[in-house]
């Protein structure tokens, strides 16, 4: 047994300890966790919610058929063929490598249309994003890979709209922070580099 209106209280607390700048995403993913997923965005997006997230395109429509109309974030990948149903639909799509955002990119220019999108980094999670932890070189400083050079090419893609960047913390949740820390400081290194190179 749900109750909308404990989940409703939760959201304004999380919205009241926020920065007044800051929006609250809520994700609504698998169900709403189970919650179910049109019943809990509505009431986020009532209580202080500006953002619904979800893991794949399916959810992501599902929630636009029902009438919802606030910005939706699709954490996991789209191919780069449903490029036309991230634009009918409005959704905004993760991307984590140039070649995907450049498919999404040449099929929005095609169309004269632009794709919002997120860039997602891997801090340390292990799942889906540019790898931080390899941000480094090799004893002749040759770069083993550079994300800041990819993401920087992803920004510079006519048909996307690049709207934000994230993470997933491993362990944030647990008793222990130092591996969140870990993670945070990979990401906000990150963020200072791309904020140097004038992004």
């Amino acid at each position: 047994e749900i109750s909308l209106v404990n989940y409703a209280h939760n959201l304004k607390e999380l919205k009241g300890i926020s920065r007044p700048p800051a929006r609250l995403m809520a994700v609504v993913k698998a169900d709403g966790y189970g919650h179910g997923a049109v019943e809990v965005a509505r009431v986020a997006l009532d209580n202080g919610a500006q953002y619904l997230d979800v893991a794949r395109i399916n959810e992501a429509i599902s929630l636009r058929k029902a009438g919802l109309s606030a910005p939706i974030l699709i954490f996991g990948y789209s191919p780069p063929d449903l490029a036309p149903l991230l634009i009918d639909y409005e959704l905004t799509q993760t991307v984590y490598s140039l070649s995907t955002a450049t498919a999404l990119s040449e099929y929005a220019n095609r169309k004269g249309k632009k794709i919002t999108v997120h860039i997602k980094v891997d801090s340390g999670m292990g799942r889906l994003g540019f790898v931080l932890e390899n941000i480094n070189t090799t004893p002749n400083n040759t770069p083993l890979n550079n994300p800041v050079r990819e993401i920087e090419a992803i920004t510079r893609l006519a048909g996307l709209t690049v709207e934000g960047i994230f993470t997933h913390f491993a362990t944030a949740d647990s008793a222990d922070k130092s591996y969140a820390n870990l993670q945070l400081d990979r990401f906000l290194a990150l963020l200072n580099r791309l904020q140097k190179e004038g992004l």
